[in-house]
């Protein structure tokens, strides 16, 4: 059996430099999509003529965006902390399974807030119809 030094090393070796990596990359892919979905809330959902349904998903779906975004900052801080504790004492494992729980929860935040984004778009689809310079498909 491995003492606490031998699991605090592999830990610094490998399992906290991985963290930090997937979690900056999630981050990274959280943002872009958080940002897509900004810019381009207009031309997708139409939020401005859209039923009172859609604005509340795409709301709904920023606030399950941004939370996911603070989880996943949250998640690398307690990973950091979590690497430090292990440098200095053995006593890391609740901070890496905060980390853990953090960065599920993050990854289950932003996968609501796509869901809520698709089904933004669905109402305003639905109603939308033909605009004035579309012409309709001619049997």
């Amino acid at each position: 059996m491995q003492n606490g030094h031998d699991v605090a090393k592999l830990f610094l070796q490998f399992t906290y430099p991985q963290i930090k990596d997937l979690a900056l990359h999630f981050l990274t892919l959280q943002t872009a999509v958080l940002v897509f979905s900004l810019a381009f809330a207009e031309k997708i959902v139409r939020v401005q003529t859209a039923p009172r349904d859609a604005r509340g998903c795409v709301h709904c779906s920023w606030g399950f965006q941004l939370s996911a975004v603070f989880l996943v900052c949250c998640g690398i801080v307690s990973n950091f902390w979590a690497g430090e504790k292990a440098t200095f004492s053995a006593n890391f494992v609740r901070q890496g399974v905060l980390t853990y729980f953090l960065l599920s929860f993050s990854g289950a935040f932003f996968v609501i807030g796509l869901l809520l984004l698709v089904v933004a778009t669905v109402p305003s689809r639905a109603g939308r119809g033909h605009s004035p310079d579309e012409q309709p498909l001619s049997q």
